[in-house]
């Protein structure tokens, strides 16, 4: 669609000016990742079980440690996995 006010001005193609905004926008847009995972989301991260987490947890001294958020909420700093499993990933054992 092409907008004109009139015969001196430019004429506009509105479709053109959408699509830029539209591109702008995603360009900017990141989602926002937790930096704290609770269990649930480790197992996915890991694709593990509950008690392997637990296992793994317990076992391995190179795990990153839990954190206790309350009395019954723990979770574990994201980028100390990422740091765990690219240690993993490189052959440490």
């Amino acid at each position: 669609m092409t907008v004109s006010t009139s015969s001196t001005m430019p004429e506009i193609n509105l479709t053109n000016l959408v699509f830029d905004a539209v591109t702008a926008a995603l360009k900017v847009y990141q989602p926002i990742e937790p930096e704290i995972l609770r269990p649930k989301q480790v197992q996915q991260l890991l694709n593990c079980s509950r008690s392997h987490l637990d296992h793994i947890s317990e076992t391995d001294p190179t795990f990153p440690r839990r954190i206790t958020l309350g009395n019954r909420w723990t979770g574990y700093r994201r980028k100390d996995l990422l740091k765990w499993i690219e240690y993993k990933a490189n052959g440490k054992t």
